[in-house]
């Protein structure tokens, strides 16, 4: 083979290198011709899928086996696999004319026995970077091989929080500031348990409250909040939180929990006698009752969970008798009526709350008493103020009389005495 030739062939394989990665197998044909001996260089070019070998025995392009990779258990979603570990297999999936292995490598070092097997785990998540399934050929080059980053899905056995179950509601509900709602509850899991961040769903009497809500956190929990119904009112509700796996909708735990939402009565306590009503401490409440007036004050609360009572119910000295949120004040007869005339009557309330600010209903009693009645204490009024100076001139006069009487008769005795005393000098004489 003359230089040109052999140059040109040179030029030609290095131009075809340079275009295509490959490697290239030197093969020599020979051949005898007039007593003589020629050679000729062939090549072989093999591309990047194969690998290439020289030795005594054999020389050419062997296939780099074709790998796949098998994770056990459920189909990865969005890249996550279901539950705390995986166990992944890589296998050759076809063959070249040397068999080779199919291995994992992390971070391009094969594992350690076996090769073709890896167990993975959530909670050594530093521990699971770099992995890759790769076919390997008989002379040692690996192809580009498959990588394995693996993410968890799980949601372990523990069961939500849910809290608190007892609110006491002494402010208006507003939906300006959700987090600062007197009827606020909460559902968490620990984040320990869960991954991915979950999302989190309300009912009530198997309604659901709203849609569906991601997941708030803090350091160390998943959390949601919750608006309980019924603070309008107050009284017990049922609530329950399912808290779900957003990748794996099987994995899901619930918690059930009664919450007892205490709130005050609205308005203060009403008061109602011969048909007038008053509530507050208004100077203005004042009720007017006629002299024969036998009726009953009652006093009762309206509204408010749980049930309030009344605490204290009188009109002066007479003191009402009360049951849970109803009390009575009894005016048995006229002349209890008539000695209420400008008396006050409070009623008291109280609620487990402690914020039930308005509890009080006062009213003053005003009798209004009949014109005959009235002119009857006044002619005995008259009566009195007349027979009191005569009874008083009548005594002093008799008094004055018996004096005179017993001045006289005094001096009559002295008389009496002087005559037998002059008649009995007349005799001695």
């Amino acid at each position: 083979m003359s230089g040109y030739s052999g140059t040109l062939l040179l030029t030609i394989l290095a131009a075809m290198l340079a275009a295509v990665p490959a490697c290239i197998v030197g093969l020599y044909e020979c051949s005898s011709y007039n007593g003589r001996t020629s050679c000729l260089q062939q090549s072989q070019i093999c591309d990047s899928t194969k690998d290439c070998h020289w030795n005594d025995d054999e020389k050419g392009c062997e296939d780099i086996p074709d790998i796949s990779m098998y994770c056990a258990g459920a189909s990865p979603k969005d890249g996550y696999y279901k539950g705390r570990s995986i166990t992944c297999h890589c296998y050759i999936s076809t063959s070249g004319k040397h068999k080779g292995e199919a291995l994992w490598l992390q971070n391009d070092v094969p594992v350690s026995e076996p090769r073709d097997k890896i167990t993975l785990r959530s909670n050594e998540s530093d521990k699971n970077e770099g992995y890759e399934c790769k076919g390997k050929s008989g002379y040692g080059k690996y192809n580009a091989g498959t990588a394995l980053k693996p993410k968890f899905a799980y949601f372990d056995q523990v069961s939500p929080t849910l809290s608190p179950t007892l609110l006491t509601i002494c402010s208006e509900v507003s939906d300006s500031n959700i987090m600062d709602a007197p009827n606020l509850v909460t559902c968490k899991v620990p984040k320990a348990n869960v991954n991915p961040p979950p999302q989190f769903s309300f009912y009530s009497n198997k309604t659901m409250l709203g849609e569906p809500r991601a997941a708030l956190e803090t350091d160390t929990d998943y959390f949601q909040v919750l608006q309980a119904p019924g603070a309008e009112k107050g009284g017990i509700v049922d609530v329950s939180c399912h808290v779900t796996n957003t990748k794996f909708d099987d994995l899901k735990q619930e918690i059930s929990k009664s919450i007892t939402l205490r709130k005050p009565p609205p308005q203060p306590p009403i008061i109602e006698i011969s048909g007038q009503t008053f509530q507050g401490t208004s100077s203005i409440n004042i009720a007017t009752l006629s002299q024969n007036f036998t009726g009953s004050l009652t006093c009762r609360v309206e509204g408010g969970f749980p049930e309030p009572r009344i605490a204290s119910l009188s009109c002066g000295d007479n003191i009402g008798y009360s049951e849970a949120n109803t009390g009575t004040v009894r005016f048995q007869n006229t002349e209890v009526t008539r000695a209420m005339d400008q008396v006050d009557c409070s009623c008291l309330a109280e609620h487990l709350s402690g914020c039930y600010d308005n509890s009080e209903t006062t009213v003053k009693l005003k009798v209004k008493f009949l014109r005959s009645e009235e002119q009857k204490q006044e002619n005995g009024s008259k009566i009195t103020s007349i027979i009191l100076p005569v009874v008083l001139i009548v005594i002093i006069a008799a008094l004055l009389i018996v004096i005179v009487i017993l001045i006289l008769r005094q001096r009559k005795q002295e008389g009496t005495r002087a005559e037998r005393m002059q008649l009995n000098d007349d005799v001695k004489a």
